[in-house]
This record gives C-alpha cells, sequence and structure tokens, in this order.
C-alpha cells in the first residue's frame, strides 16, 4: 500500500485529506483546515489538513470550486516551465508575488 491510500483511510467522505508536504505546496491558492496529527499506519503520526476551497483571489466563483482567470495564468506559467526543464517557479500576479 502507499501513503496516498493510507491517508484516503484517514480521511471523511466528501473530504480532500492532505499531508502537511502537500499543504506546503498549495497554501498559496487554497484554503486548508488542520486536522491535527493522525496515525497513518506503517508511517507513523502525520500533520493532516482537509483541502476545503480555491482563495477567494484565485476564484471565479463564490464557492471556490472554479479557477479564475489569474490562476489558469499561474497554471499555464508553471506548464510552461516545466515543460522547459524549468522546474523553479517564479510568477508575480497582480495580487501577490509567488513564493519560490
Amino acid at each position: 500500500m502507499n501513503i496516498a491510500s493510507r491517508m484516503e483511510s484517514c480521511s471523511e467522505p466528501q473530504q480532500i485529506n492532505i499531508s502537511q508536504a502537500t499543504c506546503d505546496l498549495v497554501k498559496d491558492f487554497f484554503e486548508c483546515t488542520p486536522r491535527g496529527k493522525m496515525n497513518v499506519r506503517g508511517k507513523g503520526e502525520m500533520d493532516m489538513y482537509f483541502l476545503e476551497r480555491l482563495k477567494p483571489e484565485y476564484s471565479h466563483d463564490p464557492q471556490g470550486l472554479m479557477p479564475n482567470k489569474v490562476f489558469h495564468e499561474f497554471y499555464e506559467g508553471i506548464k510552461s516551465n516545466m515543460e522547459n526543464g524549468n522546474f523553479g517557479i517564479k510568477k508575480e500576479t497582480s495580487k501577490k508575488k509567488i513564493p519560490t
């Protein structure tokens, strides 16, 4: 069994359960709710979070389900960088600078 499967077993219905490492990668764009430490079989205790929604500045709709133009532009920049072998992310938006 891999870690994703074990984390899924720690989740709740209709929720997206993510680790601290994943939360650190997406927290600038998504609202995450801390769940505290959860015992993951074979891994021990891990900090877990529920991924709730896009942050309002990246969302087209009030529920935070549909990304807006700013999010899409950032995503296309990441894709382009990766296709060109550049894995460092550096992009400015009209709202704020995205950390690298």
